[in-house]
């Protein structure tokens, strides 16, 4: 599978050096936005669960070591995974398998339990298409969710990274007949839960 397949038009790419800066940014908000994700996955005892787009693993890493669920990891840049692989072998990590994909193309022929996007999602351009897998790959009554920054608490200041959020009003613009969708605002994080009902 080419790299270059993985994205479409106007989707943001993360390149080499892009890939290594953003590898240095749990920190801050980003940091607990992180622990917060944690905290809440481990409360759905998944057995399988994919993380889309996961960049450098971090989430995926404090999952692992924290539970017995077996983790699968995809980002549509193999730079991205490269570091992903890198800080996995680092923490001498057994149960994550990793491998190069987008929301539209998931590699792994496997159901899961709990499928998750931190700060992917709103990068995607065909949401409509990448639900359609997404659902393809949950066992019924199980979860897709979207971890993001809420644009609503975005200053004028910071106006440039709106397009790095999502909006609560995103909700409203799903006409799924495969999930049930809902969100929930913590502190300055929005959470999207699409529940598959096939």
């Amino acid at each position: 599978m080419k790299n270059s397949n993985l994205y479409l038009k106007n989707e943001e790419k993360f390149g080499r050096i892009s890939s290594f800066l953003y590898s240095f940014t749990n920190i801050g908000y980003l940091k607990k936005l992180h622990e917060f994700v944690i905290a809440d996955i481990l409360t759905y005892r998944a057995k399988n669960m994919l993380d889309i787009g996961c960049g450098p693993a971090y989430v995926d890493i404090e999952i692992a070591k924290k539970s017995d669920i077996n983790v699968y990891c995809i980002d549509p840049s193999p730079y991205m995974l490269e570091i992903a692989h890198k800080n996995i072998h680092k923490h001498n990590i057994n149960n994550i398998k990793i491998d190069i994909g987008s929301s539209r193309s998931i590699p792994f022929n496997v159901k899961f339990d709990l499928i998750i996007s931190v700060l992917s999602f709103h990068h995607w351009k065909a949401i409509d298409m990448s639900l359609l897998a997404i659902a393809s790959k949950l066992n019924p009554g199980s979860s897709f969710i979207a971890y993001e920054f809420n644009q609503k608490h975005i200053n004028r200041l910071l106006v440039p990274l709106r397009k790095h959020t999502v909006s609560p009003d995103i909700v409203n613009n799903f006409d799924s007949k495969k999930f049930n969708v809902s969100f929930q605002e913590i502190d300055r994080f929005i959470k999207i839960i699409f529940t598959y009902v096939d």
